[in-house]
């Protein structure tokens, strides 16, 4: 890192270190216009500025809050003031505080399950996989949802309860056994019984989501989520579920969009009939 007069300069190497990117991560933000060194040496070396360290840190900052990098270029392209700044500190730290809460609430689990340990004997065993579940969940939401989105998933949790969350956690499983055992048998999506799952799935959905599914931003970030983990989730359920192998989550959920599909089709040919 060079100073000339109060002023820094840094290569590309050393701002990947300080900020713990990669050196090709900043090289590919550079590429497609996100941050770019704003200067070079004489030789032709680029250099990096106190303006590009704030963009840079603008960007990460955002993407850790979950914007895809296309709305990110927009907010990058606003003006760089303290009002800017001080929007995604709030939401950082509104971040922060939600995962503070997350950890808490983890705690609190964990120190209930010594407690029934020290007292009364082992808990039973869907304690602790409710433990587990929140201890190593499949997917980081962190990187797809903003605070904002993962506030309203929980507090519609806390809505529920955990005992409906159980029981319709428990059917939906219920239902992935049955569709799979109709997908191995060949029956094809359009069957009623197919159908007829599948609604039921949509129910369960719906209940889970509650007003949440009207979001349409929070629906495209779930719905990305999805797609870029399809397979972790999928072998995680089948690392958890005894019953279930590997890939048939990813397939049973292309058996029911297949089945939505062809019922949203024949709702339009009825009415374009009617």
């Amino acid at each position: 890192m060079k100073v000339v007069g109060r002023k820094r300069r840094w290569s590309v190497g050393e701002l990947a270190r300080a900020s713990g990117l990669t050196v090709r991560a900043l090289h590919y933000y550079g590429e497609i216009g996100l941050v770019s060194a704003s200067e070079r040496t004489p030789a032709g070396h680029r250099r990096y500025t106190d303006p590009d360290v704030r963009r840079l840190y603008r960007l990460r900052a955002l993407h850790l809050l979950g914007l895809p990098l296309e709305e990110i270029r927009t907010v990058l392209n606003t003006a760089d003031d303290s009002a800017a700044l001080r929007q995604i500190l709030v939401a950082q730290l509104a971040d922060l505080d939600a995962r503070a809460a997350g950890i808490a609430e983890l705690r609190g689990r964990i120190q209930a399950l010594l407690e029934q340990v020290d007292g009364s004997g082992m808990p039973g065993s869907g304690s602790f996989l409710t433990v587990l579940e929140a201890t190593v969940p499949l997917v980081h939401a962190n990187a797809y949802l903003t605070p904002q989105q993962r506030e309203a998933v929980v507090q519609h949790a806390r809505e529920l309860g955990d005992d409906t969350i159980t029981v319709l956690k428990a059917e939906w499983l219920g239902l992935v056994e049955q569709l799979r055992t109709l997908l191995r048998d060949g029956v094809a999506a359009g069957d009623p019984r197919v159908r007829a799952l599948a609604g039921r799935w949509t129910e369960i959905g719906t209940a889970l989501r509650g007003t949440t599914g009207d979001d349409g931003r929070l629906n495209t970030a779930l719905a990305a989520m999805w797609r870029d983990n399809r397979t972790v989730i999928d072998q995680g359920m089948a690392d958890r579920v005894a019953w279930l192998d590997a890939g048939d989550v990813a397939a049973v959920v292309e058996y029911v969009q297949q089945a939505r599909q062809l019922g949203e089709y024949d709702e339009r040919t009825v009415g374009d009939h009617g």
